[in-house]
C-alpha cells in the first residue's frame, strides 16, 4: 500500500523539530527549509519553511491519522496529552464511528488522530 505523507508549513524549523520531537518524533533528515519527522508509531511528517512555495501569505495545513483501533489511537493521545498539554483535544466518539482527538501545532497546524471504536 501507498504512503501518504502531510508536508506542513511552519515559521520556524527548530521550533518544529523542537515541539514535534517532544510528541516522541525524530528528525530523520533536514535540509535547508525542509524537515522530515518520523514516529514510532510509524508515521511520517514533512515540514517546510513557510513560503517555501511561495503560496503568498499564512496558511495552515491538516493531516489525518488513521490507526486500526481505537485503543491504538488513545494510547498515542496519552503520550501527546502530557507532552503538548492545552493543544490537544479529548478523544470523542465521532458520527461516523472513530473514537478521535486533535492536535494543534504552534503553527496553527491540525493533526486529527482516530481509530475505529467497537461499534465500527
Amino acid at each position: 500500500m501507498p504512503a501518504t505523507i502531510p508536508v506542513l508549513p511552519a515559521t520556524d524549523l527548530d521550533r518544529a523539530a523542537a515541539f514535534y520531537e517532544g510528541l516522541g518524533f525524530a528528525v530523520d533528515d533536514r535540509w535547508g527549509d525542509y524537515l522530515i519527522l518520523v514516529h514510532p508509531a510509524g508515521v511520517e511528517l514533512h515540514v517546510h519553511l513557510e513560503g517555501r512555495w511561495g503560496y503568498g501569505g499564512a496558511h495552515s495545513g491538516e493531516a489525518y491519522i488513521r490507526f486500526d483501533s481505537a485503543a491504538e489511537a488513545e494510547a498515542l493521545h496519552r503520550a501527546w496529552a502530557n507532552a503538548a498539554e492545552g493543544s490537544v483535544s479529548e478523544p470523542r466518539e465521532t458520527f461516523y464511528g472513530l473514537v478521535q482527538f486533535e492536535l494543534d501545532d504552534p503553527f496553527g497546524n491540525r493533526i486529527s488522530v482516530g481509530g475505529p471504536g467497537e461499534k465500527s
